[in-house]
């Protein structure tokens, strides 16, 4: 009833210099098996398993760099010809700079666990949370004077933690000896943050301390500009090139806002719409919006046998997700060769002022950049739920394929990816796969019949 287990590894790598090559890593896993103690015995009718479990370990990581110490120099062909040849020259790069002390990257993880069982195993859980510490990992140095023309070396300068949760509900009853059933739920979630990176500035264009992966750095959208934002009597026939009213923010640019167009929240009160320094001290008017990072993702399973009917099913999804698209699926009109669906016609225009797209320009020029620029009104739901699979099948009995020399025969129907539910453009997967322009192969439903035969 009591587990201890303990391990240690010391491992060696030529990818990294002399000096740094070895490592040490050690760990631990322990177990307590609590339905065996004798206090538990006036409990077994109800639990009949408890057990709990925690471990704590160290692992190298090797695959970190390819030999990055070593300095080297890289061929390209140059933009000169040889005109003996006609061939371009071929040319040789400066080496890069490189770290002298690259080493391991080491991950500890930590895990503590729960395993129930209760009505004489009719109910299992299980309950997991893990706490991951990537240490060492490699990031650009500190940064280098310009007079040096070259880019800081890889270091092992920064670390990651990622933590989450997983729990699994297993339910399975008898009814009678022809009808049983099971069902099984799981469900997990985890998130990542960066907790030391060399990013003195706190540049938002790379990694910094405290950076949730998945972050999405975006506008708050206010609404579309109106006529009664600009000066009376400014806008031209076509409503463009109007002025704006004194209190109502602009674009940073120089293009000028024009009804229709989209309008953002001025959250520094500077008015004027503009992404600041790019920096977590000045970002402008962006916040963060949302994350892309998945979250309280779930399976179910389930089984139903009666008599000799068999029926089966997996369902799938993502619970949260949030999702940033800007491209053919997304947009009308998204360049001068993109054609309109049918969703795509509710644009703004001075009789449809409460459209869901902005306005359009022609050839896709105007303020059509600004008007889909990173923003919470546009920003997708990306949860979804897939039917992945569900079969029904039927065993031939018994006495009647022995009469035909067959040991088992069973026949089937397979339906795979038959539904799915989610928010996203028509299509789009739900796993955003890209195969140009934002695009991917349609979802493909199967539905199948087979025999299993045994003779």
């Amino acid at each position: 009833k009591y587990l201890l287990e303990a391990n240690v590894r010391y491992d060696g790598s030529s990818k990294f210099p002399k000096g740094s090559r070895y490592g040490l890593f050690p760990s631990f896993s322990a177990g307590w098996i609590v339905s065996e103690e004798p206090f538990m015995k006036n409990v077994q009718d109800i639990i009949s398993f408890m057990k709990i479990r925690g471990s704590w370990g160290e692992i190298g990581n090797q695959d970190v760099a390819n030999y990055a110490y070593i300095p080297s120099m890289q061929t390209y062909s140059s933009n000169w010809i040889d005109a003996g040849t006609n061939l371009r020259f071929l040319t040789i790069s400066s080496p890069a700079l490189v770290s002298s002390s690259l080493t391991w990257e080491t991950i500890r993880s930590k895990n503590i666990g729960i395993d129930l069982s209760f009505f004489d195993g009719r109910l299992s859980t299980t309950f997991d949370y893990f706490h991951r510490l990537t240490l060492n990992m490699l990031g650009p140095g500190e940064e280098l004077p310009a007079t040096i023309g070259a880019a800081a070396p890889q270091k092992n300068v920064a670390d990651l933690v990622s933590k989450g949760w997983e729990l699994n509900l297993n339910w399975r009853k008898t009814i009678n000896p022809d009808f049983r059933y099971s069902l099984g739920i799981k469900l997990w979630d985890d998130k990542a943050f960066i907790t030391k990176y060399d990013n003195e500035g706190g540049l938002l264009s790379q990694y910094y301390e405290d950076y949730e992966f998945g972050e999405i750095w975006g506008y708050e959208t206010y609404g579309y500009y109106t006529v009664d934002d600009f000066v009376s009597g400014t806008l031209n026939d076509d409503l463009m090139n109007g002025t704006l009213k004194e209190d109502i923010p602009a674009y940073y640019t120089t293009a000028k806002p024009n009804p229709g167009d989209i309008r953002y929240v001025d959250i520094d009160g500077d008015e004027k719409i503009d992404p600041g320094t790019s920096a977590l001290s000045d970002p402008g008017d962006r916040r963060i919006i949302g994350n892309s990072h998945r979250r309280y993702q779930f399976g179910i399973t389930g089984n139903v046998n009666y008599k000799n009917f068999d029926l089966s099913f997996l369902v799938q999804g993502v619970a949260k997700r949030d999702v940033w698209k800007s491209d053919y699926s997304t947009w009308p009109y998204y360049d001068i060769y993109d054609p309109f669906n049918k969703h795509e016609l509710d644009f703004w225009t001075s009789e449809n002022t409460n459209a869901y797209y902005p306005r359009l320009y022609q050839n896709a020029g105007g303020n059509t950049v600004n008007s889909r620029l990173v923003q919470t009104k546009y920003l997708l739901n990306g949860a979804y739920l897939r039917v992945k699979n569900i079969e029904i099948g039927y065993t031939v009995p018994e006495h009647i394929v022995q009469k035909l020399s067959i040991d088992h025969l069973r026949m089937f129907l397979s339906c795979e990816d038959i539904a799915k539910f989610d928010h996203l453009p028509k299509g789009v997967d739900t796993e955003l796969v890209n195969l140009g322009n934002g695009l991917s192969y349609p979802i493909i439903s199967k539905i199948s019949f087979g025999i299993n035969l045994t003779f």
